[in-house]
C-alpha cells in the first residue's frame, strides 16, 4: 500500500543542481602481485607483495559557470609494474589534475575553458586511469606509443566547444607528455 502511495508523488520529486559547492569523489583499490623482478636489485625483496591505490577528485563549484577541479592520486610502492624494478617501499602521492574552469551553455553549443594543471590530448593515453573505469593492473598495451610517456598532468590552457554537431577542442601546454617540464625549468 505505501508503493501506491508514493508512485504519484515521483513526477514532482525533480533533482535540482546545486549553484555552489564541494564534492569529492573517491576510487580505492588494492592488489596483490607476484613478480620475479621484485627479487631483482635495486629492490631484493620477496616476489610476493601488494599495493593500494586512492584516486581523490575534488570539485568546488564557485557559480554556474566557475568551478575549481582535480584529481590526486595516492599510491603504495610498488603498485605499478614500472615500480617493480626501482628501489623503496613506502607511499606516493601525484597530482594529476588542478585547473580552474569556465563553462557557458546554451541551447545549440558550449564553450569550457580550463587553466591549470591538465591532463595532455594527446591520442587517447590519459582517456582512462581511474581503477573503477579502467580495471587493468597496468595501461593498456595500445596506450604504450612510446615509453615514458606520463599520466602526470601539464601546466596548460584548453579549450572545447560545441556548435551544432560540431565539437572542437584546443590545448596549450607547457611541454610534452614523453617530455614533461616544471613550468621553472629553463629549456622550456
Amino acid at each position: 500500500m505505501r508503493v501506491l502511495l508514493i508512485l504519484p508523488l515521483l513526477p514532482v520529486c525533480w533533482a535540482q543542481e546545486a549553484s555552489s559547492g564541494f564534492e569529492l569523489n573517491t576510487t580505492l583499490s588494492g592488489e596483490g602481485f607476484y613478480s620475479t623482478e621484485l627479487t631483482d636489485a635495486p629492490r631484493l625483496g620477496a616476489p610476493e607483495s601488494a599495493g593500494f591505490r586512492a584516486m581523490l577528485y575534488p570539485l568546488i563549484k564557485l557559480n554556474q559557470h566557475w568551478t575549481f577541479e582535480g584529481s590526486y592520486q595516492l599510491h603504495s610502492r610498488p603498485y605499478f609494474a614500472e615500480e617493480f624494478s626501482t628501489q623503496g617501499y613506502g607511499v606516493k602521492g601525484d597530482l594529476l589534475q588542478a585547473h580552474l574552469n569556465y563553462s557557458q551553455f546554451w541551447n545549440h553549443g558550449s564553450i569550457v575553458v580550463r587553466a591549470g594543471i591538465l591532463s595532455s590530448t594527446f591520442g587517447s593515453f590519459l582517456l582512462r586511469y581511474d581503477d573503477s573505469v579502467n580495471p587493468l593492473v597496468d595501461m593498456p598495451l595500445t596506450y604504450g606509443y612510446y615509453s615514458g610517456i606520463t599520466p602526470l598532468g601539464l601546466a596548460g590552457v584548453s579549450v572545447d566547444a560545441t556548435e551544432g554537431n560540431f565539437d572542437f577542442r584546443a590545448q596549450l601546454t607547457n611541454s610534452s607528455p614523453l617530455n614533461r617540464r616544471s613550468i621553472f625549468d629553463h629549456d622550456q
